[in-house]
């Protein structure tokens, strides 16, 4: 077994340097890997170190990741992104809560967050006239939407969506 370098082992200050010893990766700026840290994957002019597969979930952006576990949001490419932040946008409350309660206009991560669909990170809003179809079911792929539900398609359906209906099962 190759040596290393004391002074971070066991102390979880994040602050290990490439070789330094460690019991955990919070011993380290990245990764505890075999009782050693490691350097950056990448540089640090790509993406910004210290959440690098720690799972903590506070990496902001630019900050480097392994995982979405690492970022306040998503890792893409091995960065962290960073959340929608402007309210005149989209309205916060729904984002990624998956409970299908986001009105128009509230931020989305996907049609799972909205009553309705997710638009560019935005709910859009149920169709209108209810005495035509019931909201509930559009865009929402979930197979579930009974007789004289609104769909998209017949996936939001438990059998066909003609017209922008749900029919019933024959």
């Amino acid at each position: 077994s190759s040596t290393c370098i004391s002074g971070s082992y066991g102390k979880k200050k994040g602050n290990g340097l490439k070789n330094y010893c460690c019991k955990t990766s919070n011993d380290c700026k990245e990764s505890c890997i075999s009782g050693k840290c490691n350097e950056p994957i990448k540089k640090p002019s790509t993406c910004i170190s210290g959440s690098y597969g720690k799972n903590k979930g506070n990496g902001l952006k630019n900050y480097c990741c392994k995982t979405s576990d690492d970022c306040k949001e998503s890792c893409i490419s091995g960065k962290c992104n960073e959340p929608i932040k402007n309210p005149s946008t989209c309205i916060s409350g729904s984002y990624g809560k998956n409970k299908g309660n986001g009105l128009k206009n509230y931020c989305c991560k996907t049609s799972d967050d909205c009553k309705e669909s997710c638009i560019s990170g935005k709910c859009n809003e149920p169709i209108k006239n209810p005495s035509t179809c019931i909201s509930g079911s559009y865009g929402k792929n979930k197979g579930n939407g009974l007789k004289n539900y609104c769909c998209k398609t017949s996936d939001d359906c438990k059998e066909s969506c003609i017209s922008g209906k749900c029919n019933s099962p024959r």
